[in-house]
């Protein structure tokens, strides 16, 4: 892990500019209820989600990432910070897990409907921690001289991988984009530390068992929530104390910690158990339920819209994916 000297020497690597992007069609709890054979208040109870999006017929999850990579854009545009946020991005990753088809790569649905010029265009499968992966690759990209701003998108479709009769599945799921314009801000600010994690041995945790190569007798979305709330209560605590000390910061420091909202009970209890206040930890998941990839961006704007976030404050992101893997960021914000 680079040393807090490292990364404060640094070029400053920051959001420039975000926007989020949610279907029009809401699912609330008695749709999921009447199909998975539950409660209305077993849902709300178990999940702490009240409703979800769901993308309409026709919708795809590119369409969901392009709206939401507009409105970053006009953001970046709006807020000015530096010459290059008004310019076209000079490289763009779309992050998603729910791709609209195999071949190509789901990054140049996006960069055609958007109407990009000839840049470096990736496509991430995270999961869960796809955002935060393709954040971390933007600066990496922009640290070698590769490209001086980034479009970083996700997007989640649930569509055919999604079996509304799974009580443990279903009412967790939502659809949606989100999207941050990347850039330089002044060094000391953006991205000052961060942690990732890889463990292969829980593959099997969060899968789809579909749509590969390997011929198999099961469709939709699969997940163990208790194993997975195992790994999440064991490994983010560690990595988030990680990245944080890499620049002579304490959790007591944090001012927005943005968790991915796999589930809103799961987010209550770990920012307990991190003695943060609630006002201090979004808890986006309740309106949006667990958007995957599009999770921390659709966070991060609705946080800034309920309480704005300052200059110098420090931002956290925090999320961990099927895979697993998991990514934590932290940023001053500029």
């Amino acid at each position: 892990m680079p040393s807090r000297r490292e990364l404060t020497d640094r070029r400053g690597f920051g959001v420039l500019g975000m926007g989020h992007y949610l279907p029009a069609q809401v699912i609330d709890n008695a749709h999921i209820a009447q199909r998975a054979n539950v409660t209305e208040e077993w849902i709300l109870a178990k999940t702490g989600v009240q409703q979800r999006h769901r993308a309409a017929e026709g919708e795809s999850t590119a369409d969901l990432g392009a709206e939401a990579a507009r409105h970053a854009l006009k953001d970046a545009a709006r807020r000015a910070m530096t010459p290059i946020a008004t310019a076209p991005p000079e490289m763009v990753v779309f992050a998603t897990s729910t791709p609209d088809r195999q071949l190509p790569a789901p990054v140049f649905d996006l960069h055609q409907r958007l109407g990009l010029p000839h840049i470096p265009a990736l496509s991430i499968d995270g999961a869960c921690a796809g955002f935060a992966q393709g954040m971390l690759t933007s600066y990496g990209y922009f640290h070698a001289g590769m490209a001086e701003t980034a479009l970083v998108v996700g997007a989640h479709r649930s569509g055919i991988l999604l079996d509304e009769s799974n009580p443990k599945v279903a009412p967790l799921i939502g659809d949606g984009g989100g999207a941050f314009l990347m850039g330089e801000v002044p060094a000391g600010y953006g991205i000052i530390g961060y942690e990732m994690l890889t463990d292969s041995s829980y593959s099997e945790v969060v899968c789809t068992p579909a749509r590969g190569s390997v011929p198999v007798d099961r469709e939709f979305m699969e997940m163990d929530g208790a194993r997975l709330m195992e790994i999440f209560a064991r490994e983010m605590p560690r990595m988030i104390d990680s990245a944080l000390a890499q620049c002579d910061l304490t959790v007591a420091d944090i001012d927005h910690l943005v968790l991915h909202q796999a589930n809103v009970r799961m987010v209550e209890v770990f920012s307990a158990a991190m003695e943060l206040p609630p006002e201090r930890v979004g808890t986006s998941g309740r309106s949006v339920g667990n958007t995957s990839a599009a999770s921390l961006p659709i966070g991060l704007v609705m946080t800034d819209t309920e309480r704005p976030i300052e200059r110098d404050s420090i931002v956290v992101f925090a999320t961990a994916g099927s895979g697993v893997c998991g990514a934590v960021v932290v940023m001053r914000w500029f």
